[in-house]
């Protein structure tokens, strides 16, 4: 059968209809550009962790597949950024300021030991523990004296207990 060597374009006849170089010589440099990329574990790590580069930016830059590079990063043990990504590696940050349908402003403090699901704390407490210089004990309330719930100032704010903030609110 006759084909042309997709090499180096000779007419060449072939043994099977699967053959497609006339040489092994030509068979060898045509599969060369195909075989398994290279990539070094420090310049992935580097990319991907310490400039935030996402899988799809490397791939787009270097001209990689995204499956050679995901699979790059479970070979190295290097951790993928997920979805659930948070703080300012997040793509869709913010700032760290969440305002709820209530209108309470909640702040971005992982540290913070009373973090609510680890991550964000009220506002209005946070400004309550920076004045007082200590951390508030979970039955301690911070009461917006003017109602305004995004009226954080310090001058606005008041620690009361459940009774007292009871009663303000029902007098």
């Amino acid at each position: 059968m006759k084909k042309v060597c997709l090499w180096c374009n000779k007419e060449f006849n072939a043994a099977h209809k699967y053959n497609k170089y006339c040489s092994r010589k030509c068979s060898s440099k045509g599969y060369e550009g195909t075989r398994r990329q290279k990539i070094d574990k420090n310049w992935l790590y580097d990319e991907y962790i310490n400039r935030h580069k996402s899988i799809n930016d490397i791939v787009k830059k270097f001209n990689l597949s995204f499956g050679t590079v995901k699979r790059r990063l479970h070979e190295f043990n290097i951790r993928t950024r997920g979805h659930s990504e948070c703080g300012k590696r997040n793509k869709n940050w913010k700032g760290g300021k969440k305002i709820t349908k209530d209108g309470y402003v909640y702040i971005y403090c992982p540290t913070h030991p009373c973090a609510i699901r680890g991550r964000y704390i009220l506002e209005h407490r946070l400004v309550m523990e920076k004045s007082l210089n200590r951390y508030l004990l979970k039955r301690e309330l911070v009461h917006h004296i003017d109602e305004n719930r995004d009226n954080n100032n310090v001058d606005n704010l008041l620690v009361v207990s459940s009774k007292e903030h009871y009663r303000i609110h029902h007098e």
